[in-house]
């Protein structure tokens, strides 16, 4: 099996991992508390490996930029688009979640950060 496939693999196994136990964690009262803490350990390892596997995509031609640079963008907008829902939604039901705020705020801010970064080279 050549290494390409067997790192699509090896990410689609860890992505669909973390899909798995965020399905787990949406409606925990069945679950007792330690089985909680450890599902939330398991989701912070998992979304630590799945940041290496960003961290290590290297592109081997313009073609493959191109395409990590399409994949952030989607990434980006989807992340943005969910979260500023969520802010309509609670907002309008008079209970906002100060996490949904952190996280847009956080996503735009790191943008713009990378944004003014990426100019000054």
């Amino acid at each position: 099996m050549s290494h390409k496939i067997k790192k699509i693999g090896s990410e689609l196994g860890v992505s669909m991992a973390v899909l798995a136990v965020l399905a787990l964690l949406v409606h925990p009262y069945w679950m007792p508390m330690g089985l909680i803490v450890i599902c939330i350990a398991v989701l912070a390892v998992l979304v630590f490996g799945l940041g290496v596997f960003v961290w290590r995509e290297t592109p081997r031609d313009e073609r493959e930029y191109q395409l990590m640079a399409q994949t952030g963008r989607s990434a980006y907008l989807t992340g943005a688009a969910v979260l500023t829902v969520g802010v309509a939604v609670q907002t309008l039901q008079h209970h906002l979640d100060i996490w949904l705020v952190i996280g847009l705020a956080g996503m735009v801010l790191v943008k713009i950060i990378s944004h003014i970064s990426n100019d000054k080279m």
